[in-house]
This record gives structure tokens, C-alpha cells and sequence, in this order.
């Protein structure tokens, strides 16, 4: 179904019709125009499928406040396992674990077995980067045994609470698809350590063709705001120029990408960016034209 579908349907209701087109637009991950269309919406009148579908599309636009506002009020009235499931996608797309966390719990008392609650039990050890805890959780769901290795090497080279061993950790990779993969980990484990600059090392070294390009995006904006709180003017107005232009470019040839333009903006405002942003502009404007 296209857009110009929707409109055709002339005998369903105006808000039925625009919440037809969010989720069409949710779906192709033009997440920035399905929440302008949510937003018009009265979630409050709306039937229960309705209001977890529009949490659903808010989660996407990254709406936080929207999606306690739209689920925390009837969370006491939720009883399908899919209500559960699509309640507890919501939260933690946001980042927001208390909720999440009570979501969890109570789908973990209906249904253990819930395919979300599995993945959301796996994103949370990944975002704290419990590799260990993966490990131990993908050979417990008799998952594929080279999975639960390739934890098992993370763990062993990066959770380590003086210097991990990066180098050691490349050298383990037996394919380039590995590669990438073990780079975007060093680049998470830089940044959460504060070395933005180690971070972009190994995220320039990721090409544009591999799976792991999109990842590489959002961790490089990361990254920047890392090296650009602890940067003064004059130091390193060049060597963050490569990855600001190349971002600039991602975002120049892919319209869809409105949420890492809007990162990139948020990380070159003079808030986050001090006295570097304009320099770094006007550097990238020297070398475009």
C-alpha cells in the first residue's frame, strides 16, 4: 500500500487514514514525518491497538516524553502478550529502562519464552556491554555456537576495567565482515571510556559497502561530541573535519537519514561544540568549494 492509497480512502475516518500513513512511513523508516502525523493524533480517545500503535511510531522519532505520555496510563490495562511485547520495544527504544524494566517483568510472567523479551534481555547486555553475560545468554537459548564464541572473545579482550586490549581483538577475526564487526565493538568500548579519538580511528577504517555502515554513522556522531567536549580550538579543527564531512555527505545522499542530520547539527551547535563548530564548517566549505 502507497500513500496515495490512503487518500483514497475516502470512507474511513481522517484519523484512522493518518495513522495508516504513519505506519507506513514508520516502516520505511521516515521515522521524522510519522511523528509529525502521530502528533496531530488524539492518542487519548484512542482504542488501546490504536494507542500502542501510535507509542510504537513515537519510539521510532526517538519521542520519549510522547511514549510515557501515550503508554505509563493504561500500562495497568494491557493483557495481550503482544501488547507486552510492543509496550517493552517502545521503552527501550527510547531509553527508558525503568519502564522497560516493568514492562519486562511483566511479560516475563505471562509468556518466558517471548521472542521481545529475549531480544530485549540481549540489547540491554549489549548496551552495557556485558559481553560475558551474552555469552552466557546465547548458550543458554542454544543459539549458534560461533555466537556465543564471538562473546567470549569480546569479553576476553574488552571487559577489562584498566586497558583493554584492541589490538589483540582485531588480530582474533578470522573474515573482514569480522573485522567491521569487532571495530564498531572497540569503537563503543572507546567511547564509553571517553577516547572519542581511538573511537573514529576504527570507525573511519569501516567502507561504505559493509553491513556495519549505518552502525558506523550513529557511533562516529558519538564519538565526535566525545572528542569535541575534551578539544580546544585550533587543535583539532582538521582532524574532525574528515568525519563531520563525511557524515555531510551520508546525510547529502540519503534523505532519509533525518535523524543522523539531526545529530549532526545537535553535535556542531555551539552548546555542544564550544568555539570547534565554526571552524570546522568553515574548513569543510573551503574544501567543497
Amino acid at each position: 500500500m502507497a500513500l496515495h492509497d490512503v487518500d483514497a480512502m475516502s470512507q474511513t475516518p481522517a484519523p484512522v487514514r493518518a495513522l495508516i500513513k504513519a505506519r507506513l512511513l514508520h516502516d520505511a523508516e521516515w521515522h521524522g514525518h510519522a511523528l509529525q502525523l502521530i502528533r496531530q493524533l488524539d492518542y487519548e480517545s484512542a482504542d488501546l491497538n490504536s494507542r500502542i500503535m501510535i507509542a510504537e511510531i513515537a519510539a521510532g522519532g526517538g519521542a520519549a516524553a510522547l511514549v510515557r505520555d501515550i503508554l505509563v496510563p493504561v500500562l495497568d490495562l494491557l493483557k495481550d502478550v503482544q501488547h507486552f511485547e510492543m509496550a517493552l520495544r517502545a521503552f527501550h527504544r527510547v531509553g527508558d529502562s525503568e519502564n522497560a524494566s516493568l514492562v519486562a517483568a511483566s511479560l516475563s510472567s505471562r509468556q518466558p519464552e517471548s521472542s521481545a523479551l529475549r531480544a530485549y534481555r540481549h540489547a540491554t547486555l549489549y548496551d552495557h556491554r556485558d559481553y560475558a553475560g551474552l555469552a552466557a545468554l546465547n548458550g543458554g537459548n542454544q543459539t549458534d555456537p560461533e555466537d556465543v564464541k564471538h562473546f567470549e572473545i569480546l569479553s576476553r579482550h574488552l571487559q577489562s576495567a584498566t586497558q583493554p586490549d584492541y589490538s589483540a581483538l582485531i588480530s582474533a577475526a578470522k573474515s573482514h565482515s569480522e573485522i567491521d564487526d569487532f571495530r564498531i565493538e572497540i569503537a563503543r568500548d572507546a567511547v564509553a571510556r571517553s577516547d572519542g579519538a581511538t573511537a573514529l580511528e576504527n570507525l573511519f577504517a569501516i567502507g561504505d559497502t559493509s553491513e556495519r555502515a549505518d552502525q558506523r554513522d550513529d557511533l562516529m556522531i558519538r564519538a565526535l561530541e566525545n572528542v569535541l567536549a575534551t578539544s580546544r580550538s585550533g587543535e583539532d579543527e582538521e582532524f574532525l573535519t574528515i568525519p563531520v564531512l563525511a557524515l555531510l555527505r551520508r546525510v547529502a545522499s540519503d534523505t532519509s537519514r533525518s535523524r543522523l542530520r539531526a545529530s549532526l547539527a545537535y553535535v556542531l551547535q555551539p552548546a555542544v561544540s564550544a568555539d570547534l563548530g565554526q571552524p570546522i564548517i568553515l574548513a569543510i566549505i573551503i574544501q567543497l568549494f
